[in-house]
């Protein structure tokens, strides 16, 4: 149907970009090249053709290629948030995570809480997908921010939260405990402090403390529906 689209129209770029993108899914990935080269021959402004071109060479292990071609995506849409979340997977790779530290500082605004900013980069290094060791240089890049946020202002009650967050994923329960016990120190109201010290106590067996914060999440937040 789609080689059938491309025949009938050779000149129409979203023929071209709907069989790259088949052959993408099938990962016959030489010839889903030639026709998102194509594309973009036709129209240099085709956002998704950039956009899948560069996780194509991500999975070639292209870095200079996917880079090229996810800058571009973003010249098209600046505020992308898909081909944002890849242009810092692409620098990750590349090892040059300075550069993904200073994009997000440009974006802060000027009065924003530099402890903030320091969460939001943290953030993104913690939910990047990625796997072994650079999935591990990430959890130890986010662990540095949200260090970082805490020395700028430890009254900042979302630091502790994502901070627990990367915590429980690492397996590092304990460390988990303690940074959703100072969430809920700032804010004693916190009712989603309290769901996330549950999680953690069940996954350590500590049933009768899983359902003592359970119990206050939900007597702080009757409607939070992830703790019933």
């Amino acid at each position: 149907v789609y080689r059938a689209a491309v025949a009938e129209n050779p000149t129409l770029s979203e023929a071209h970009l709907n069989l790259a993108y088949v052959l993408n899914e099938l990962k016959r990935n030489a010839e889903a090249k030639i026709h998102f080269a194509q594309a973009l021959s036709l129209d240099n402004d085709n956002f998704d053709a950039h956009y899948l071109s560069a996780l194509l060479a991500i999975d070639e292990d292209d870095t200079d290629k996917s880079l090229f071609f996810i800058i571009n995506a973003l010249r098209i849409k600046p505020s992308s948030p898909e081909a944002t979340e890849t242009l810092y997977k692409v620098l990750a790779l590349r090892g040059e995570y300075d550069k993904i530290e200073e994009r997000i500082v440009s974006s802060s605004t000027v009065n924003e809480n530099p402890a903030k900013v320091q969460v939001d980069i943290a953030c993104t290094f913690a939910t990047m997908t990625c796997n072994g060791a650079l999935r591990e240089a990430m959890n130890q890049l986010a662990l540095k921010h949200f260090k970082n946020a805490i020395e700028l202002d430890d009254s900042y009650i979302h630091t502790f939260t994502n901070q627990g967050l990367l915590l429980m994923a690492m397996a590092n329960n304990e460390a988990a405990i303690d940074s959703f016990n100072q969430a809920v120190l700032i804010n004693p109201s916190f009712a989603e402090g309290y769901y996330y010290l549950a999680i953690v106590c069940q996954t350590t067996y500590r049933m009768e403390a899983a359902l003592k914060n359970i119990e206050k999440a939900i007597s702080l937040n009757p409607n939070h529906g992830d703790s019933y």
